[in-house]
């Protein structure tokens, strides 16, 4: 049987509630599932919002620019790699 999580009120705008509700009916959904969806989202979003920034990390960049031209250290440049698996 679905057991329904614990719940808490919020506040919010009419508007926004009115909103909210208008949302999650149209995506059959009740408002506390949609508001937690809405939630895991803007979280998951958040979290790809700093792994982006910290890849800007000037840091990062010396790194890779130390290792540029080490990717066939010791390899014979004509031999044909492409059928190792």
């Amino acid at each position: 049987m679905w057991a329904m999580s614990a719940t808490t009120t919020i506040r919010v705008s009419e508007r926004a509630r009115d909103r909210i509700n208008q949302l999650a009916r149209a995506a059959s959904q009740t408002t506390i599932e949609y508001v937690d969806q809405m939630v895991n989202r803007l979280m998951d979003e958040e979290l790809l919002n700093a792994i982006v920034a910290s890849l800007d990390d000037p840091g990062l960049a010396e790194d890779a620019a130390e290792l540029d031209g080490t990717l066939m250290d010791g390899l014979d440049p004509n031999e044909d790699f492409s059928a190792w698996r």
